[in-house]
């Protein structure tokens, strides 16, 4: 008999649907063998699978855009750093500049 991993269906009806026919069909079950009680089993599973596998997916999605912005933000941080050294070698010259200029007559 096949292991059924619920969590490989995820929350796709038509993987369940083929899970359950090929289930159906390696136990030989009759449609008379199949049951209220056997469906809510099946539909059960799915159905918390499902509520599961969403938030599971959200996360990821949400991971994937915090390391977006967590790679935009260190740009931004470099670039801050960058231009406080262009205004540290814009001070320098300045000054360099201040000592070069003539003194004047008193």
């Amino acid at each position: 008999m096949t292991e059924l991993n619920p969590y490989e269906l995820g929350d796709d009806a038509l993987k369940w649907a083929e899970a359950f026919d090929a289930t159906k069909n390696e136990n030989n079950w009759t449609l008379d063998q199949i049951d209220v009680g056997l469906m809510i089993g099946w539909f059960a599973n799915a159905i918390e699978v499902s509520n599961d596998t969403r938030p599971a997916a959200e996360i990821t999605t949400l991971r994937a855009v915090n390391a977006r912005h967590r790679a935009a933000l260190e740009v931004l941080v470099d670039c801050s750093k960058t231009l406080r050294s262009f205004h540290r070698i814009e001070n320098i010259a300045r000054a360099a500049l201040e000592d070069t200029r003539p003194a004047r007559d008193a």
